[in-house]
């Protein structure tokens, strides 16, 4: 039972991992409308790095869209993360006593 317990804990942590790489952005691919066409692009923290046309302006909207994205998801990750690594520790001192 302990050996479950351990594994909830670390799915809450890599959880938690998730919600906090989220809040400050980290490197994600998007498209914009570039020459035409949807162009895929590269981000990194909210600034295009990579593909066809990370100079025009629609590039830094598009990279811009896709960080306030995974800004608005980190709070639920992060209480998720909380949640799961709390039933964790919860069953963990259970099964330890």
């Amino acid at each position: 039972m302990a050996t479950k317990s351990l594994f909830i804990i670390a799915g809450g942590l890599i959880l938690l991992w998730i919600g906090l790489r989220s809040v400050g952005g980290y490197e994600e691919s998007t498209k914009h409308l570039y020459g035409g066409q949807w162009e895929e692009i590269t981000c990194e923290d909210g600034k295009p790095t990579g593909g066809k046309g990370v100079h025009v302006l629609s590039a830094d909207v598009a990279c811009e869209q896709v960080q306030d994205d995974q800004r608005g998801r980190a709070p639920w990750w992060i209480l998720a993360g909380i949640v799961v690594t709390g039933i964790g520790l919860t069953q963990f001192r259970k099964a330890r006593s």
